[in-house]
């Protein structure tokens, strides 16, 4: 009896854990959209097709205004100092991408990055900056969201 109930036990824990894994892969999207402010009014997308943990993917969002982001607290102004910090992952970003043989998919010009801009940057802090990052910068210029993602 004991030795059923083990198994019985054991297969629920597998079920629940499948279930929790599949749920995460459902709501990554909507948790991908949920990290910047609706109202894009072009998109292009080039995420990594080959990934599963690893990953490099490519984003740009075309917005009328920068009124979403200059009262988005999630988005901080790129101080004079920030303008290198975010440059460098988007040089590290496209070494990536060049890496993956995706070139064609990136035309990020780091020279747009100006402190008049706006950046999220999420980064596990397990590894080091350019293991394992995330960025949104908005280019108040262009009114273009670029969004970075590697996960090497």
């Amino acid at each position: 009896m004991e030795r059923c109930f083990k198994r019985i036990a054991a297969l629920l824990l597998a079920v629940t854990l499948l279930a929790a894994a599949c749920s995460g892969c459902v709501m990554g999207k909507a948790g991908f959209y949920a990290k910047f402010p609706p109202g894009f009014t072009a998109k292009e997308e080039h995420f990594d097709p080959e990934a599963f943990q690893d990953s490099v993917d490519y984003c740009k969002y075309l917005y009328e205004s920068a009124e979403g982001f200059e009262n988005d607290f999630r988005f901080l102004p790129v101080s004079e100092a920030g303008v290198e910090k975010v440059r460098g992952y988007f040089e590290d970003f496209r070494e990536w991408m060049e890496a993956c043989g995706r070139l064609s998919e990136y035309d990020f010009s780091p020279d747009v990055i100006s402190d008049s801009d706006y950046v999220r940057i999420a980064s596990n802090p397990h590894f080091t900056d350019y293991d394992d990052y995330s960025v949104w910068f908005f280019d108040t210029e262009s009114c273009t969201l670029y969004y970075v993602h590697a996960n090497i």
